[in-house]
């Protein structure tokens, strides 16, 4: 359950359909939610919180690795456009996480990836989620995927963001061909990114790179 506004609910489960309007409830969070509206959550690494706050994610992917004998096709971790989802730090490094939801990807006839990143305080490392290659070489494993959104979290502040250390100093831009190897999927047709830093002529660049299936 969750809301964007009060008595439109986000999820229209039966039991939110069933309430008369104007009920006063308890409305919990999705997920993982950051406790300032107006502030954006750190990236965590997931010795430190992946067992708590991300538990669905891990034990979801476990299992899907696990068990062979599925027909999941699909994976969608869709923040609704809330400053949420999974700590990028994944990437960062080896972690059962991270393992776990390349296997998942790797499988043929997976489609369709979904995924919403915290990636509040990686200015200060540099990137190193986006820039080791884990992301992409996991990326690069789907070769049958079609559909692909990922968001981020990150948090423009137009007075800081030009310095030396600031979310959009130039250092912290990423081309989008380094992170996204779309010349191995051969049958995308949809592509989405939402929150990411870059440049325009990259920009330009990028879409010129997509594959005719789109």
């Amino acid at each position: 359950m969750g809301f964007w506004v009060l008595f439109h609910p986000l999820y229209e489960t039966p039991m939110i359909r069933a309430f008369p309007h104007g009920l006063n409830y308890p409305i919990p969070d999705g997920w993982l939610l950051t406790r300032r509206p107006s502030g954006e959550p750190s990236a965590t690494a997931p010795s430190d919180t992946i067992g708590e706050v991300w538990r669905g994610f891990r034990i979801g992917t476990r299992i899907l690795t696990e068990v062979q004998d599925h027909r999941v096709t699909e994976l969608v971790l869709d923040s609704q456009s809330l400053i949420c989802g999974i700590s990028c730090r994944i990437f960062e490094g080896s972690c059962k996480e991270y393992d776990d939801l390349k296997a998942l990807l790797i499988r043929p006839g997976f489609r369709r990836l979904d995924l919403a990143l915290i990636v509040g305080g990686e200015g200060y490392r540099d990137w190193a989620s986006f820039r080791n290659g884990n992301l992409t070489q996991m990326l690069a494993a789907a070769r049958d995927l079609e559909h692909i959104a990922l968001s981020t979290t990150v948090e423009l502040d137009p007075i800081v963001d030009a310095e030396e250390g600031g979310a959009g100093h130039t250092r912290n831009l990423i081309p989008l061909k380094s992170i996204f190897p779309v010349d191995k999927w051969p049958r995308l047709r949809h592509l989405k990114l939402s929150r990411f830093l870059v440049l325009q002529a990259d920009v330009v660049e990028f879409l010129a790179s997509l594959p005719e299936s789109l």
